[in-house]
């Protein structure tokens, strides 16, 4: 029987073997596929008894709600073009707005997606030594994890924020995602190492909304304004680089906002972030003669701009701000 007419020709490799041309735009697609299950764009349906099976699902406006495919598919044909840039689009929107910290959160995310998720499988030689083969679901997550990776360093983020995120992932992984019940039937079999008896499915996870809270992702990390565990004097240490002296005559000022590393601001400049509603006292701050970065609070003369701005008033960071 053609595959082309069963019931579910996703479950089968497709028959005919793609262009070059064709290979990238489907390994494009994937990438943004998987990008699109961690930030939450992209939503397997938990409709039952579905064909094919494993949907996922894309609001495509408010309420709005469509099954666009399941990862076998995707793999065989692309994201669907009515709704392919919509997607992307929509991704884009959301890695954009993430801070430094969240990008690394997700690339080591997108690397258990690549070792985990996707484990690839064991080929024995002669000898019966075994080699791990990577398909190439998991080659895809890899590559999305360097994308991320390198998006953090272009926003200030150096090796020792990447190593720390890297040393704690694990550690606090279930506290900023949650996982998608049943998508460790998406892949294919034959592409991935067998499952040990008694070990828990590799399942995909997805971003919850703790990681889209910066101020969160920062204490879980130790780059918060509570942050305990970072030694004074080590500026480096935070994921910030070393800051230059500000010009003599005016008080000049550098803050950690949303896209990372900011300054230097004179006072004017300050008033008018107050004003904006962009500092709080919790905002990573740094002037000349402080030997490390701190909390804004510990410059009164923030903290009196602040005050005068709200009637005394300081409230925290409002959850899910900027998003």
């Amino acid at each position: 029987m053609p595959v082309h007419t069963h019931v579910d020709s996703t479950q089968f490799a497709h028959p005919l073997v793609p262009t070059m041309g064709e290979l990238n735009q489907l390994a494009d697609d994937f990438k943004v596929f998987l990008m699109a299950v961690m930030v939450g764009v992209l939503k397997r349906s938990t409709q039952r008894n579905l064909v094919p099976a494993g949907q996922y699902e894309f609001e495509v406006s408010r309420g709005d709600v469509l099954k666009v495919g399941n990862e076998r598919a995707f793999r065989q044909n692309g994201l669907p073009l009515a709704y392919r840039d919509a997607i992307a689009a929509r991704v884009s929107d959301r890695i954009f707005e993430l801070e430094a910290v969240q990008l690394l959160a997700l690339a080591e995310l997108a690397s258990h997606f690549s070792s985990d998720v996707y484990a690839p499988r064991l080929q024995p030689d002669e000898t019966g030594a075994e080699t791990p083969i990577r398909g190439f679901a998991s080659a895809i997550a890899g590559a999305a994890a360097t994308e991320l990776r390198q998006k953090a360093l272009a926003l200030g983020a150096n090796d020792a924020l990447v190593t720390r995120v890297r040393d704690q992932f694990r550690q606090h992984l279930s506290e900023w995602s949650t996982a998608v019940p049943g998508s460790d039937a998406d892949a294919y079999e034959w592409e991935v190492r067998e499952q040990s008896p008694g070990n828990p499915p590799r399942l995909k996870l997805v971003a919850n909304a703790a990681f889209f809270d910066s101020n969160r992702m920062k204490s879980l990390f130790e780059l918060g304004p509570d942050a305990s565990a970072r030694s004074a004097g080590s500026v480096a240490a935070a994921g910030f680089a070393q800051q230059p002296p500000p010009l003599p005559g005016s008080a000049q000022y550098w803050f950690g906002l949303e896209h990372g590393q900011s300054g230097p601001f004179d006072m004017a400049q300050v008033r008018q972030l107050v004003a904006e509603g962009r500092l709080n006292e919790g905002t990573l701050t740094w002037k000349a003669g402080w030997a490390d970065w701190q909390s804004l609070r510990m410059a009164p003369e923030l903290v009196a701009l602040l005050q005068s701005a709200t009637g005394g008033a300081v409230p925290p960071k409002f959850p899910g701000a900027g998003r």
